[in-house]
This record gives structure tokens, C-alpha cells and sequence, in this order.
């Protein structure tokens, strides 16, 4: 056997293997993508009252950032439209994952109300449970 080739090989070998193993790692892990979230109230600028504010346990791309006036904490926001009747009161606590939604789901939605500023972009849950993420 030609140890030079064989060492070789060894390293190549280990180089996949921690190459394989870093990118699993990268993946999505169980609960990353989950999100905790407390049911703000309506929002008055999605149609038929379709929509609600949730406030979010963190920060998201898709999300508003505001500053709470008592606090001076930072809160996350989101406006989601398919948010189910068990969890459509003022300090209900859900989880869930999150997406934007689609131009289909908005437009089955009906007419958006203009009354009432947009508060960023419109978001449809998935997996909404109450019990919290893992």
C-alpha cells in the first residue's frame, strides 16, 4: 500500500466529512424558525378585519420594529391575515412559523381598507400551536 495515497485519501475523507457535518449544522435546526408571538389586536388596514398585529419574541427581516413609549424597548411586529378565532384576542400567546403571503391569499382577501396606515408587509402563519417553541 502507497501511504502517501492512502494518507491522502484519510484527509480527503475527513475534509467531506467536516464539510458534510458544518453544513447540517447550517441547516434549520428544530425551533429556529419557530416564533413565540402575543395577539396585539386587528389590524384595520387588512380587509373584513382578516388581519391581526402580533408581537413578536424577536426580530425577523419581515417584521416592523417599534419602540414600546413606556419601556424604550424595542418590539417586533408583524401583520399576519390567517391568524385562527381561538387566537384573535388582545394578549393571547401563540406560536408559530411565519411567510409572507402570497398575492392569491391577499387577493381572496377582498379590498384593503385604506383608512388606516400599512404597517409593512403581510404575513401568513403556518403550525400555529400555544404551546411555546422549543
Amino acid at each position: 500500500m502507497n501511504f502517501p495515497i492512502a494518507l491522502r485519501r484519510l484527509g480527503s475523507l475527513l475534509c467531506c466529512t467536516l464539510l458534510l457535518s458544518a453544513w447540517q449544522c447550517g441547516g434549520d435546526e428544530p425551533g429556529l424558525d419557530c416564533l413565540d408571538g402575543v395577539v396585539l389586536g386587528p389590524d384595520c388596514g387588512v380587509a373584513a378585519n382578516a388581519g391581526y398585529f402580533i408581537q413578536l419574541n424577536r426580530a425577523i427581516p419581515e417584521a416592523q420594529t417599534q419602540v414600546n413609549s413606556t419601556t424604550g424597548a424595542a418590539e417586533y411586529v408583524i401583520s399576519a391575515i390567517n391568524v385562527p378565532a381561538a387566537y384573535r384576542q388582545a394578549g393571547r400567546e401563540l406560536s408559530f412559523r411565519a411567510r409572507l403571503a402570497t398575492q392569491d391569499e391577499l387577493a381572496a382577501l377582498g379590498p384593503v381598507i385604506t383608512l388606516c396606515p400599512q404597517h409593512g408587509k403581510i404575513m401568513y402563519l403556518e403550525n400555529i400551536s400555544s404551546s411555546p417553541c422549543r
